[in-house]
């Protein structure tokens, strides 16, 4: 972004918050992840594509999706800007820049792409939650919310929407929207699912969305004999409860009382 265009947005900002925003409002929120982004531009300026991924990401948050899923896009560019440091801090390996090849892809404006086929494998790149999720696929990068789970979110989340706070204090136990703790393990828990397997997905009864965030069934192959349900193993394991309304919510029910059952994961300190 040249110096013009940045202090141009800044002026902007600063008229739009001349009352000054709530620090906890999306907006401060939105106005901060610019701000990192603004700083991870200068470390990482050398990159291929860098400038041009931002822009888009920019773009994304001047022309915002509907109110019901801003706090998941809000979620993945956070995700997305914690990926971006690591990079930062972590430069490829005999090379101060990232070749043509490994230049990052461009995040693309709400549906601007198709959901992928059944029979296509994709990658993940950044974890917003352990039920949140963005993918690359041939024809670009897709926020996914892994269908039939729910999980623990932050706990300024949960200061937004007490109406959640109040189901997922009831779901996981009162300990885990006290804070960040279950939030962090739910995610930590995809993040280890996701490892050493080829991913695809799958859509249920329906053809898949084109919302802004898809919903689908994650499917993890690892080896010719072993195939799994990523949102069932993340109910099973205990790190995440059954939503209603679709295909799977039957045995999703039944592996969550059996979590329950064990104390399994999140369940271990539930209803004490």
């Amino acid at each position: 972004m040249s110096g013009g265009r940045a202090a141009l947005v800044g002026l902007a900002l600063l008229a739009g918050c001349a009352s000054g925003p709530d620090p906890d409002s999306f907006e401060s929120r939105l106005i901060e992840l610019e701000r990192k982004l603004a700083s991870v531009q200068r470390q990482l300026g050398a990159q291929a594509g860098l400038e041009a991924r931002l822009e888009v990401l920019e773009a994304a948050l001047e022309a915002p999706a509907p109110l019901e899923p801003l706090l998941d896009r809000v979620l993945l560019l956070e995700a997305e800007v914690q990926r971006l440091n690591a990079a930062a801090r972590t430069p490829a390996e005999g090379s101060a820049t990232a070749s043509p090849d490994e230049a990052p892809a461009l995040i693309r404006p709400p549906g601007a792409v198709a959901p992928p086929p059944t029979s296509e494998f994709v990658q993940p790149l950044s974890l917003a939650s352990g039920g949140l999720l963005m993918l690359q696929t041939e024809a670009g990068l897709v926020r996914l919310r892994l269908r039939g789970i729910e999980v623990p979110q932050e706990a300024r989340t949960y200061a937004d929407e007490p109406v959640l706070r109040e189901r997922h204090a009831q779901a996981f136990g009162a300990q885990a929207v006290a804070g960040d703790d279950a939030y962090r393990a739910s995610r930590d828990q995809l993040a280890a699912l996701l490892s050493g397997v080829r991913l695809r997905l799958e859509y249920g009864d329906e053809p898949p969305s084109t919302d802004a965030v898809l919903d689908a069934y994650l499917i993890a192959e690892r080896g010719p004999q072993e195939t799994f349900d990523v949102g069932a193993a993340m109910i099973r394991l205990g790190y995440a409860v059954a939503r209603e309304g679709h295909p799977r919510e039957a045995r999703y029910r039944g592996l969550e009382e059996g979590a329950r059952g064990a104390k399994r994961g999140l369940f271990a300190g539930a209803g004490e």
